[in-house]
């Protein structure tokens, strides 16, 4: 079973996502912030994280930065996850080395669709879109741009 870390100082939306996630069929484990994140990062061995900026101790960035600088860490896919929804925010997230950047409150469907790409992505040779079954944004993106 695929596993994902939670990385949210707020109970309420660790609540929201852990709830969706396993709905989803993941496998959830959670950390209140950062330090706690990266104290426990290496035992609990996640297939991807989502991961806060704005926390105590540690904003995302932070604990983002030291995760990329390990190896036994660096590879694990992070998907940033913030109320800030200024475009250097998304930017700064990008390239640090996070695979996506989810702005809250997200659109229904959106946090299982950007989960899947970026877990899809995570695999080797899995190319620009991956195996992602992702039905109805499957069938837009064959129809192509809107006229």
């Amino acid at each position: 079973m695929t596993k994902i870390m939670i990385v949210d100082d707020e109970f309420d939306i660790r609540l929201v996502l852990s709830m969706t996630l396993e709905d989803s069929g993941y496998e959830v484990v959670e950390a209140v912030n950062g330090s706690e994140a990266l104290a426990s990062v290496r035992s609990v061995n996640p297939d991807l994280i989502l991961l806060d900026i704005n926390m105590p101790e540690m904003d995302g960035f932070q604990v983002l930065e030291q995760l990329k600088s390990y190896r036994d860490t660096s590879e694990i896919p992070v998907v940033m996850i913030s109320a800030r929804s200024r475009p250097r925010d998304r930017e700064d997230a990008l390239f640090m080395g996070a695979v996506d950047y989810i702005t809250k409150p997200w659109s229904e469907g959106e946090l299982e669709l950007r989960i899947s790409w970026a877990l899809a992505q995570s695999k080797p040779g899995s190319g620009v879109m991956g195996q992602i079954d992702t039905g109805a944004f499957s069938a837009a993106v064959a129809e192509g741009p809107a006229s």
